[in-house]
């Protein structure tokens, strides 16, 4: 059963206004969408539509949106252009939320005017060929504000409930202005908490935002405060001890950051060769992706393995290839690659990188699956090497030498031959992988020294001797 001294007020946009509902306290999912371009703001961009790879381009321009905020794009081709553009508006959920598009000079120009944007979060306007047509463009983008939200005649009825939350939308790094101002005929009004979208408090130095708040008289509030962590819903929760307290709260938010000049963006933009199986590595070992436009010996993109942060190495003068190293996942994992060039530009493949998981050593058998647990110091034995993930590349050896290039017979078999010894004694047998991991064996290896020459000579004189002289004795008489 509810708790009736626990309200939630939901404020939601719409269009001038704000709707105030009062419901139970819920404990809403954060949304996470994936959306990769050059940003956009109030500011015009130029370059092209041109294939890459051999694939379709589709230009993506991204920007985190203020609920009640609008948005106006107008997309055209020069004369000289073959291009005919098409626009799709796509929300942070990734739904398609294209307005009617207005189409003039021949479907050479193509615009949207102040989409009321409904929801808060990353936005993209996709930009591609209305057919296969291919050539340069501009385009410009305009965001109109949100208006501030403002609640007037508001009470907190402490025999109903004790707090009561008002949400606003809110964007990452975006400055906050909000001001509470409570009757002094009334209880008496305090700042409980103002927290994120994640349902945690808004940091700031040293701790919170909410300490942030100056209180002069009867009024509450913050300038230009930023916030944190994330796009979405803000919580800003009041409280009252006892009584009734009438007030008003002012929010303001100005997002920051945001594009506002020309900017020239190459059509060369990064590409991902497709591979029919994901490239194999591991963390922390410079691996090489393959591609076009991946930047240059001093130009180094942003590679993110499910978004997290790869180090580039180095990258090809020609742009067709860079290394990077992985950064740590699980073993066994395949993710996704994108390469972001300096322009926000990307290129993504789904399911591209492989985290090899270290093989693993169970025995050294014979072909009747014996365990052999030793041999000559002077090599040359014949042995199944079993465990898993075995495969071409790798290497073996026992003690300090190693055996000859093992056979692969499968991935939990190696058909190794013993390499010479120069000492008896035991040894671990080890396997260095491809990546130069080395994997130490749970079992041992005895190598003992052969019988000597001089024994051996013995022992084929010795038969020698008994063969001539059973040869010169006489045969035996039988008796009549």
């Amino acid at each position: 059963m509810m708790s009736l001294r626990r309200l939630v007020v939901i404020g939601i946009v719409l269009g001038l206004g704000l709707l105030t509902l009062a419901i139970p306290t819920l404990a809403l999912p954060a949304f996470a969408h994936e959306a990769r371009g050059p940003a956009f703001g109030s500011n015009k961009v130029s370059t092209a539509i041109q294939s890459v790879g051999g694939e379709a381009d589709v230009d993506d321009y991204v920007a985190p949106l203020l609920a009640g905020e609008t948005l106006t794009v107008t997309v055209g081709a020069s004369k000289k252009s073959a291009l005919l553009p098409d626009l799709v508006v796509l929300d942070p959920d990734g739904t398609d939320r294209t307005p009617t598009l207005n189409v003039k000079s021949g479907g050479k120009k193509v615009a949207f005017k102040k989409l009321v944007i409904d929801k808060t979060g990353e936005w993209v306007v996709r930009i591609r060929s209305a057919n296969t047509t291919e050539g340069e463009y501009s385009a410009s983008f305009k965001i109109g504000k949100a208006k501030a939200i403002s609640l007037k005649k508001q009470t907190l009825d402490a025999s109903v409930a004790t707090e009561v939350t008002h949400t606003f939308p809110g964007l990452e790094g975006a400055l906050a202005s909000i001001s509470i101002a409570y009757s002094k005929k009334g209880a008496a009004l305090n700042l409980v908490s103002l927290l994120d979208p994640q349902g945690a408090d808004v940091p700031s130095a040293p701790a919170k935002l909410a300490d942030d708040f100056v209180l002069k008289g009867t009024k509450l509030s913050v300038k230009k405060a930023p916030l944190a962590t994330g796009d979405g819903d803000y919580g800003l929760t009041l409280g009252v001890a006892t009584g009734i307290a009438s007030y008003s709260v002012k929010i303001a938010v100005v997002p920051q950051g945001r594009p506002k000049k020309k900017a020239k963006i190459p059509a060369a933009e990064p590409f991902l060769d497709a591979v029919a199986r994901p490239v194999r590595g591991v963390a922390g070992i410079a691996t090489q992706l393959r591609g076009l436009n991946l930047g240059d010996a001093e130009t180094f993109p942003t590679v993110l393995f499910d978004d997290v942060l790869g180090n580039v190495t180095s990258v090809a003068p020609d742009g067709t290839s860079l290394l990077v190293e992985p950064p740590a996942a699980l073993d066994g994992a395949t993710v996704d690659v994108v390469v972001i060039d300096a322009f926000g530009q990307a290129a993504q493949r789904d399911g591209h990188f492989f985290y090899v998981p270290p093989p693993t050593l169970t025995a050294l058998v014979d072909d009747g699956d014996a365990a052999i647990p030793g041999g000559s110091t002077a090599g040359g034995l014949s042995a199944r090497l079993l465990g898993t993930g075995l495969a071409t590349g790798q290497s073996v050896s026992f003690g300090v030498r190693s055996a000859t290039r093992p056979n692969v017979v499968s991935t939990s078999e190696l058909r190794v031959v013993t390499p010479s010894s120069p000492a008896t004694g035991t040894f671990f047998v080890v396997l260095t992988d491809e990546f130069g991991r080395q994997i130490i064996s749970p079992f041992q290896f005895e190598y003992k020294t052969p019988p000597g020459l001089d024994a051996i000579a013995t022992r084929v004189s010795t038969r020698w001797r008994s063969a001539i002289a059973a040869a010169r004795s006489p045969p035996a008489r039988c008796s009549a």
